[in-house]
C-alpha cells in the first residue's frame, strides 16, 4: 500500500491526499488515520528542537557546525541500548550538518540527549501538531520509533518550508449552507512554532540530505529521471524494512509519502 499528502506551505491548505486502496470514499484512509513508525524521516524534529533552544542570554544553543559524539556507546538509563549507524562508520565527533545529511543514528541520539531528552522532544512534537498520546519517554524517539500519520509528517515539513508557522492541511476552503452561512471557520494556519532561523537551519540541512545524502535519489536513480527543482527532504526506513518514507518540500508544495503493508512485513 501507499499513502501520501501534499500541502501548500504558505496557505496551509491540503492540495492532494491519497489514502491507498479503499472500497469506498468513507473507508479508512492511510494518509490521515494510519499510524506507522517514521524511522529516520522523524529525525528532522530532533534537529529542529535543537535549533530552537536558547541559552540564558537568548542566543541559539546549536548551529549546523556544532559537533556531537558519533562513536558506538551504551546509553545510560536505556537498558543497555547501543544504536548503530546504518553505514557501520563512526567517528569521535561529527557536525550536525553531517549527522543529518548522512542520517547518523548515534549522533542524532546524542543530540537529543544534549537537547533536553525525550520529554523535550515529546513536548516539541505536540506543539508542532503531532498526537503524542502514545509517544514513549525513550531516546529511541530520536530514530523514529513513535507512530505518526503521513498527514502529521506533511504538516511538519510544510511548517519548515514556510519558515516555522504551523499548518493544519485543511482540505476545505469554504462551505456555505443554503442560507449563505459560512459553515467552515477553521483557519488553515496556526501559530509560529519555530523561529525563522531555526526553520531555515533545519531546512538547509535537509537540502544537504537531498544534495549529498540519503535523499539524493529524488534527483534520479536506476535510469529514472528525478525532480530537478529546489527541494529539501528526508528518507525514512524502519526495522526490517517494514515501512518506507520520504518527506520533503519544494518552494510551493510540501509532502509526505509512506509505503508498506497494512500488516507490517519486510518490503
Amino acid at each position: 500500500e501507499a499513502a501520501a499528502v501534499i500541502i501548500h506551505p504558505e496557505t496551509g491548505y491540503m492540495e492532494a491526499v491519497y489514502g491507498g486502496t479503499v472500497a469506498s470514499p468513507y473507508d479508512f484512509s492511510r494518509a490521515t488515520q494510519a499510524k506507522r513508525q517514521a524511522g529516520s524521516a522523524f529525525k528532522p524534529l530532533v534537529y529542529a528542537l535543537a535549533f530552537s533552544r536558547r541559552d540564558a542570554l537568548g542566543q541559539p544553543q546549536w548551529n549546523a557546525t556544532d559537533t556531537v559524539g558519533n562513536e558506538l556507546k551504551v546509553f545510560e538509563n536505556a537498558q543497555g541500548w547501543s544504536p548503530r549507524n546504518v553505514t557501520g562508520r563512526y567517528s569521535e565527533t561529527t557536525t550536525l550538518a553531517e549527522a543529518l545529511t548522512r542520517s547518523q543514528n548515534v549522533a542524532t541520539v546524542n543530540l537529543l540527549e544534549e537537547s533536553g531528552g525525550p520529554l523535550s522532544l515529546i513536548s516539541f512534537a505536540k506543539h508542532a501538531g503531532f498526537d503524542t498520546t502514545h509517544f514513549t519517554e525513550e531516546l529511541g524517539l530520536a530514530l523514529g520509533q513513535a507512530e505518526v500519520t503521513p498527514l502529521e509528517m506533511a504538516q511538519f515539513v510544510a511548517m519548515l518550508a514556510n519558515g516555522g508557522v504551523q499548518v493544519f492541511g485543511q482540505p476545505v476552503v469554504s462551505a456555505l449552507d443554503l442560507k449563505g452561512k459560512q459553515r467552515v471557520d477553521e483557519e488553515p494556519l496556526g501559530p509560529r512554532i519555530l523561529t525563522e532561523e531555526a526553520a531555515a537551519l533545519t531546512r538547509d540541512l535537509l537540502r544537504l540530505a537531498v544534495a549529498y545524502g540519503t535523499g539524493g535519489t529524488i534527483r534520479g536513480a536506476a535510469g529514472q529521471y528525478g525532480f530537478r527543482g529546489p527541494a529539501f527532504g528526508k528518507t525514512g526506513t524502519t526495522d526490517d524494512y517494514k515501512d518506507l518514507w520520504f518527506v520533503g518540500a519544494s518552494p510551493h508544495q510540501a509532502a509526505s509519502l509512506w509505503m508498506g503493508y497494512d500488516i507490517p512485513q519486510d518490503l
